[in-house]
């Protein structure tokens, strides 16, 4: 007799909940229909005593439903908001009215579950309960899984030895920057892989001639031993150009030696350890030139 007692309690949750739902959209008072029968029942059973009730002010209603008293009694609303009704944190009624406005709310998190149930239900532990709740979802369980991490790799011996100031560099490029007259520019970052210095020169096209600006660069800093880039085609373009160049007969040739000494343009599609420190420089660059001088990025 008690295996059918509680078979036929867990069989009735979901149809509880239903009516519950139901009740919600269309407004129906459920309180005298099986649904609120089922309520008084879990009430009874787990707030049978006065010691089994938290720290909260109860009463009944006309309807032997035990709601809360709260302190916002005096509000002109719906009776079931400002006194809502008591519900254990451990019933399985509970978890399925919880699953059931999770999953109508677009699996929304704890404290909007938190707000929503609150018009109509006051559970014992309510957050706690919720959480758990929302922890056993498969769906919320899919889209917070954390993706797979790999260990850091050891940063290359140009970040870590002792050189002069850019002499190992990294060079990117942002924007572009609208300027008053309709016309665009671009910055490109000059970044010292070893000191974190950062020098900026401006551009007016993102074309392999506006490399020129890495000869301001040099005329300024000093020579490079490493330059890295992080494989634009801009940067590609110059990189092909100087490898089909025939330097024996370049008249420029003495002209580039003597700017650029034994430089080297390495090209780099990926690695974090590389290009990674240069790239968050000159992110935190361009946003505060573009609070401190009248651009729109």
């Amino acid at each position: 007799m008690v295996a059918f007692t509680v078979i036929t309690f867990w069989s009735c949750s979901g149809a509880v909940f239903t009516i519950v739902i139901w009740e919600r959209a269309t407004g129906t008072n459920f309180l005298a229909s099986p649904a609120g029968c089922m309520i008084r029942l879990i009430q009874s059973q787990y707030f049978s005593n006065a010691k089994a009730v938290p720290s909260v002010d109860v009463f009944k209603d006309e309807n032997g439903i035990l709601r809360v008293t709260t302190r916002i009694t005096e509000r002109k609303d719906v009776p079931t908001f400002f006194n809502p009704i008591h519900l254990p944190n451990y019933c399985t009624l509970t978890k399925r009215l919880i699953e059931s406005v999770h999953r109508k709310h677009c699996h929304a998190g704890t404290q909007i579950m938190l707000s929503i149930l609150r018009e109509k239900f006051w559970i014992v532990k309510s957050r706690k309960t919720i959480r758990s709740v929302i922890n056993g979802c498969l769906k919320c369980k899919r889209y917070k899984a954390k993706l797979l991490t790999v260990e850091s790799c050891p940063l290359p011996e140009d970040r870590v030895s002792d050189t002069v100031a850019f002499e190992v560099t990294g060079v990117d490029l942002a924007g572009p920057l609208f300027l008053k007259g309709g016309s665009k520019a671009w910055i490109v970052s000059f970044t010292c892989a070893v000191y974190r210095v950062v020098h900026l020169e401006l551009v007016a096209s993102l074309t392999t001639h506006s490399l020129m600006a890495f000869r301001r660069f040099i005329a300024r800093r000093g020579r490079q031993r490493t330059v890295y880039s992080n494989n634009g085609t801009n940067f590609r373009g110059a990189y092909n150009e100087l490898s089909t160049l025939d330097w024996e007969k370049s008249c420029e040739r003495q002209t580039l030696i003597e700017f650029c000494g034994n430089s080297i343009l390495l090209r780099l599609p990926g690695g974090e350890a590389f290009g990674n420190g240069w790239f968050e420089l000159l992110k935190n660059c361009v946003k505060t030139l573009s609070r401190k001088i009248d651009l729109i990025l």
